[in-house]
């Protein structure tokens, strides 16, 4: 400020500076641009630290906001007097003004003493808050940092395939996709502000997406394209025409460019009318060209050549006009979007890449260095990270999957030694094995898990083995593997001899739901005209079509057979959002709703006598017990809330968890979604590690 008399009194502001961030994980003033900081540095007042973490004693808050009071006098007068008020609760550190406050809010914290190393992190401290003091005077030098945003108790992460993070062009606001006891919502975490609010009208959002301009909102639902202005308002539809989009990104306010259901990319305008961009050359194995990111002011595309039905790829950058296109980098990635120069990506074992890049050159990018490792990949779906457009960076660490077996009362054991993105866990008839895949070095297959012995065997070889099911008999596993860009099925012998049998590859994607008694057809899962979700009755044998059992413009998928193949349980999404219902396999008779207030992955019990699935509770997600009568009709008898299965992985289109003769229950543990880092200056960092040659 040019401030004549430089005392120990500033060298303590900055030491509270330094102490604030290092408790709640970003400073006390943040904001788009050097000049806001200094603003806000002048004339507001540094948010109190309790709200945004609740452990933090009440004198060691009271503590760092003297520190960092505006008028010397009102701060510490040494290094020494902060250290002492930090080690002593109950000291009366703050303003009057500050203690008042402190009162008036109502905070009750207990008095713990805590040990902070002022000796030993001063010198460090110090030159850091100097480092970013320096830089905010003269904007020559950006300072990279890193800090975790939290969602707060009443929801957490949404953990769809869909990428459910997204930052405004100018990095100041934070968007998500939240899961809370109403169901997916879109909140808004302004970076500037300590807690994040729900967006009205945003209800069943899969994902979100910024405009440009940063003054739109689009959002994918179950029911297609959605906007909202980003300083709130009305959300209205969006004209997608016949498309059914996939990804997509904004080209301009009225304008997108989507991947559409047969994996090419289109140009769409504000009036759903669309012009083929670029389509996948199945030549070379590619299924769909999943669109990821804008780059040279709109006039091209970062796209992932996804190879059969999986959705990680070789990226290219492809010319909006003309649909050429040249590579990146060359190796498999999940997720890839640019940044002024520089690209980001993340390949399918969630670790995070970063290197130059010339969106107009001729050659791929530079030499990659390594900003994060464990960025989360959902099984099946899209890397959790998304970019500005001034550096900064956001994404939703892995927590790692166990594969565990949980009784009636929520207690659960690990019965698996490794932890893998397991995905589908399905028991054999006689409960001694699971079948499931999961990716191992690269490649994503279908394993078979002993329980007695707990060892893993590797079932199919396909790099791209999914969604096991055994058969009636136990001695055979069908699942999902993709040929030529389309989804089909096949069976292995569940010892893993002989050769696998192609059930039936088709012109759309279908995958066994369930074997009905005898192995002789499969309800399977097939993708519709509509490009919503269908069932059919398939043939085992012979290859054939098979006969259409739910087939509409709404979503019917989570398919589930009773033991006596008589009765269907499966989700519609007919009223609105996910129910269960229960029909007759055969004879078109009446379906009955099961579920109450939503629900999704229905399973039997092995006797046929009740039925499972996830709830939609005032807290948290239940897994639902329903006892049902089936003969001579079907009927609901009661419903009863087992124990909340929020930490469990789902999946779509099939349920993600299976029970076993004993009654419990094979499910995937994933453990609370609720951080998401932001990284800012990112792209200084490549810079810096790269002239460095790291």
């Amino acid at each position: 400020m040019g401030e004549r008399e430089i005392t120990a009194r500033s060298d303590v502001y900055a030491l509270g500076a330094v102490t604030y961030e290092m408790l709640v994980g970003e400073p006390p003033f943040t904001g788009p641009t050097a000049q806001s900081i200094v603003a806000k540095v002048l004339t507001e007042q540094p948010r109190p630290l309790l709200p945004k973490r609740h452990t933090i004693p009440r004198h060691v808050e009271l503590a760092v906001l003297t520190a960092l009071e505006k008028m010397p006098a009102d701060r510490f007068a040494s290094a020494a007097e902060f250290s002492n008020a930090l080690n002593t609760p109950g000291a009366q550190t703050a303003t009057p003004a500050r203690l008042s406050a402190g009162r008036a809010a109502g905070f009750s914290w207990p008095l713990i003493a805590v040990a902070v190393g002022i000796v030993a992190t001063l010198g460090s401290g110090l030159g850091f808050a100097a480092a970013r003091l320096a830089s905010d005077r003269s904007g020559a030098v950006p300072v990279v940092t890193r800090f975790v945003v939290s969602t707060p108790d009443d929801h957490r992460i949404g953990g769809s395939g869909f990428t459910v993070v997204a930052l405004s062009p100018d990095g100041s606001t934070l968007l998500y996709v939240g899961q809370s006891s109403r169901g997916l919502q879109l909140y808004r975490r302004k970076l500037d502000e300590l807690s994040a609010v729900p967006i009205p009208g945003t209800e069943g959002a899969l994902a979100a997406l910024y405009s440009p301009d940063g003054r739109w909102i689009g959002f994918p639902t179950g029911a297609g394209m959605k906007r909202i202005a980003a300083a709130g308002g009305a959300v209205t539809p969006m004209n997608v025409g016949t498309l059914v989009p996939q990804t997509g990104v904004w080209l301009g306010t009225e304008l997108m460019a989507v991947t559409a259901l047969d994996g090419a990319i289109y140009a769409l305008d504000g009036e759903g009318k669309s012009r083929l961009i670029a389509a996948p050359d199945s030549a070379r194995g590619e299924g769909a060209l999943i669109v990821t990111d804008v780059v040279d002011g709109g006039r091209a595309l970062l796209a992932v050549a996804a190879s059969g039905g999986s959705v990680n790829g070789k990226p290219y950058i492809i010319e909006v006009k003309n649909g050429k296109r040249r590579p990146v980098v060359d190796q498999l990635v999940n997720a890839i979007a640019y940044d002024r120069g520089y690209v980001a990506w993340v390949d399918q074992e969630g670790t995070l890449f970063a290197a130059p890049f010339d969106a107009r050159g001729d050659g791929p990018a530079g030499s990659p260095v390594t900003l994060a490792q464990q960025v989360r990949v959902s099984v099946g779906g899209a890397a959790q990270f998304a970019i500005s457009r001034n550096g900064s960076l956001a994404y939703v660490p892995q927590r790692p999957l166990a594969l565990v077996l949980v009784d009636r009362t929520g207690k659960a054991e690990e019965v698996a030694d490794i932890q893998r993105q397991f995905h589908s866990p399905r028991i054999s008839p006689d409960g001694s094995r699971i079948a499931l895949d999961f990716t191992h070095q690269g490649s994503r297959d279908v394993w078979t898990l002993d329980l007695r012995e707990r060892t893993l065997s590797r079932l199919t070889f396909d790099n791209d083995g999914h969604d096991p099911v055994w058969d009636p008999s136990g001695t055979r596993v069908g699942y999902a593997s993709a040929r030529g860009g389309v989804i089909g099925m096949f069976m292995r012998n569940a010892d893993g001899s002989g050769q696998r049998d192609s059930i039936r590859v088709g012109s759309s994607s279908e995958t066994i739901g369930a074997f009905l008694p005898g192995g002789d057809r499969a309800l399977t899962i097939v993708t519709g005209n509509a490009g919503s979700f269908d069932l059919a009755l398939t043939p085992v044998a012979g290859g054939t079509a098979g006969q259409a059992l739910l087939a509409t413009n709404f979503n019917e998928y989570y398919p589930a057979l009773s033991p006596d193949g008589r009765w269907l349980a499966y989700v519609s999404d007919e009223s609105g959002q996910n129910e269960v219902y229960v029909r007759p396999v055969q004879g078109g008779g009446a379906k009955v709703i099961v579920s109450q207030n939503g629900g999704s992955e229905p399973v039997w019990s092995r006797r046929g006598n009740e039925l499972f699935y996830r709830g939609f509770g005032v807290q948290g997600t239940p897994l639902m017990a329903v006892p049902v009568q089936t003969s001579p009709s079907f009927r609901v008898l009661s419903r009863a809330q087992l124990f909340d299965v929020s930490d469990y992985e789902p999946a779509t289109p099939h349920s993600n968890y299976d029970v076993g003769p004993d009654g419990r229950f094979a499910m995937v543990l994933q453990g609370r979604l609720s951080d998401i880092v932001v990284v800012q200056n990112w792209t200084e960092e490549v810079r810096r590690r790269g002239a460095a040659g790291k």
